[in-house]
């Protein structure tokens, strides 16, 4: 991860947008990994969606939670959701199933999380700007 942060040019392909980024947190590394270089690159612009399935090890989530909130000071949202995911995923067996089950039903969690923080956003936006 040094190697990569430390290579290539660093410089924002569109200099001058100071847009939102929404980055979708499953808990597991890979999208951990992604979250802390997106974070290097956009800093504050950022703001991780944890989509919590329930799937995770003990305090697993509590973990992801405290870490990135208070080691990373990446601002997270956190969506406990493992009700809906457990419910859907009781008496599956097939694991194919269970993987397009568990791909759906995050990307409509992280969905519906995206366009709340998405209003919130331009809801601040539009509070902060003079009249």
């Amino acid at each position: 991860m040094r190697a990569f942060r430390e290579g290539g040019d660093r410089k924002d392909p569109r200099p001058g947008r100071k847009g939102r980024v929404i980055c979708g947190l499953s808990g597991g590394v890979d999208s951990a990994v992604a979250a802390v270089l997106i974070h290097e690159a956009v800093g504050d612009q950022l703001t991780c969606v944890f989509v919590d399935h329930g799937m995770l090890r003990l305090d697993e989530a509590k973990t992801v939670v405290d870490l990135f909130r208070h080691h990373y000071n990446i601002p997270l949202v956190h969506v406990d959701a493992s009700k809906q995911f457990l419910g859907e995923l009781e008496g599956v067996t097939d694991p194919e199933i269970k993987r397009k089950t568990i791909g759906r039903l995050f990307i409509d969690v992280f969905d519906v999380e995206a366009k709340k923080s998405v209003a919130r956003i331009f809801w601040r936006r539009a509070r902060s700007t003079p009249m």
